[in-house]
């Protein structure tokens, strides 16, 4: 079985997630669904081109004494990173969803007829 060089795979990998992100930087509320589903399979095999090589690569320089451990240490790390990261996220969210709130209820008043019923009319 040949052996295939881990730098063209990371690098054929991050290039195909790079160009679904940069694809989906362009998406508006009316986008149709067949850009979306094809960037996001591009980018499933983007990621797919970049995450095995470089687990491989991590995996291929411990000692085999420690083998047994690294998976558990590696899934403990990635756990913990998601759970960091989700409440980042979480909480960015929930502050910027404050201030769109009251950036927009700041026009929102008796006075201003934009937002009247066309029944009060």
């Amino acid at each position: 079985m040949g052996v295939s060089d881990m730098r063209l795979l990371l690098m054929f990998g991050l290039g195909l997630t790079a160009w679904a992100m940069y694809a989906m930087t362009g998406w508006t509320p009316t986008f149709r669904n067949g850009p979306s589903s094809l960037s996001a399979s591009v980018q499933g095999a983007g990621l797919a081109f970049s995450l095995v090589p470089l687990n491989t690569v991590a995996f291929s320089t411990i000692p085999q004494r420690c083998a047994a451990r690294e998976p558990g240490y590696l899934i403990c790390h990635a756990m913990l990173d998601r759970g960091v990261g989700i409440s980042a996220v979480t909480s960015l969210i929930a502050v910027n969803t404050q201030i769109n709130h009251a950036s927009i209820a700041a026009y929102v008043t008796h006075f201003n007829h934009a937002f009247d019923s066309p029944r009060d009319s």
